[in-house]
């Protein structure tokens, strides 16, 4: 079974233009203190199985939050799904 990788958040921003970025925050916390990485696509844990069902499972999927638990779950999800390339951004925002 395929499993995820963990990024650093500067790998994370430097192939921002080559993968598919989600933060999966809730979108009030995209404006707090923490921020945002810029284009990022914003879908909440708890709406990304049914966002996915219509993703590419082969294109490369990096997962964002603001501590890096959410996107843990999320990779583990989406792993389970059969996406075969993603990676978590460790330590969150």
């Amino acid at each position: 079974m395929s499993t995820y990788r963990e990024i650093s958040p500067a790998e994370a921003y430097a192939a921002r233009s080559k993968v598919r970025l989600v933060d999966v925050r809730e979108p009030a916390e995209l404006t707090g203190e923490l921020g945002r990485i810029p284009d990022i696509e914003n879908v909440p844990l708890g709406a990304l199985a049914d966002a996915s069902k219509g993703w590419d499972r082969s294109t490369e999927i990096i997962l964002v939050c603001r501590s890096g638990g959410r996107s843990t779950t999320a990779a583990r999800m989406l792993v389970q799904a059969g996406f075969g390339r993603v990676a978590n951004m460790t330590g969150g925002m």
